[in-house]
């Protein structure tokens, strides 16, 4: 089959069955949450090198245990304590902090095997259990996260199209060397002329200070992630975290923006929003 092809069927399958997911029903939500998140978790472990059996059973209980909890509230089935919610959206931001401050420092604190196991788990715990916890009213979640998912991947389609059309000068160079500067400011820019100007057509009872902070967010946060993301994998040697998705790779190569973007936009929802 073309590559170009097989990509976009790929593409087109995950998008439905990720929108699907979104829109069907709270479980349905529940439901696509939970299989990203095992998959993360499974190819974070291995481009973290942890592939003994202890720490990826740890890795496992941990976060699926955490989710568990955090599905059981989102759908109405327990009540978490009040302190829950802004202690884990605390910890989420400062774990993104730390991972920022990683994709440009030399990273051999994660040659210690409790960092590594801590760091895996909460990389790809916090982004899908912080919105179940943020959203206590489930009419809103589909459109913010759906608009979350869209600015994501406008971000990325149009930071890599300027980059190959405009592309001059190098963003990180020794991490990605295919990234450069005019791709980040194209994909920005028009992630959030998307924000402000497309997704009011579809959704016009979103703020559209909302958008345009979840638009920033998403330029500086998605570049951020895709960074971290080809920083481990260089670091292991490895030019994909999969090949679960036909012509993508990963599932961490289609979410790296999504761990770091999805805990700061909860944390600004949380804040100001809902």
């Amino acid at each position: 089959m073309n590559p170009l092809l097989k990509r976009s069927l790929s593409g087109i399958v995950y998008v439905g069955i990720l929108l699907g997911g979104i829109w069907f029903s709270s479980w349905g939500f529940v439901a696509v949450l939970t299989l990203l998140q095992v998959m993360c978790l499974i190819e974070a472990l291995t481009l973290l090198n942890l592939n003994r059996v202890l720490p990826r059973f740890l890795g496992f209980a941990l976060t699926i245990g955490l989710f568990v909890l955090a599905s059981r509230h989102f759908l109405g089935r327990i009540e978490l304590p009040t302190g829950v919610t802004p202690i884990m959206l605390s910890l989420g931001a400062a774990h993104v902090g730390i991972m920022i401050l990683l994709v440009f420092l030399k990273t051999e604190h994660l040659e210690i095997v409790p960092v590594r196991w801590a760091h895996a788990s909460l990389y790809t715990l916090l982004p899908f259990t912080l919105p179940l916890l943020i959203f206590t009213d489930l009419q809103n979640y589909p459109l913010y996260i759906t608009a979350t998912f869209v600015l994501i991947w406008t971000n990325d389609s149009f930071a890599y199209l300027s980059g190959k059309w405009l592309g001059k000068h190098p963003l990180a160079s020794t991490i990605s060397p295919n990234k450069t500067v005019e791709g980040f400011v194209g994909g920005a820019l028009v992630t959030l002329a998307t924000g402000l100007f497309v997704i009011p057509q579809f959704s016009p009872s979103m703020d559209g200070l909302t958008l345009l902070n979840m638009s920033l967010i998403t330029g500086l946060g998605g570049t951020l992630g895709d960074l971290y993301e080809s920083k481990l994998k260089r670091r292991m040697g490895l030019k994909d975290s999969g090949n679960l998705i036909p012509g993508h790779g990963g599932v961490l190569d289609r979410l790296d923006s999504f761990l770091f973007v999805m805990p700061l936009t909860s944390l600004y929802l949380y804040l100001f929003v809902l």
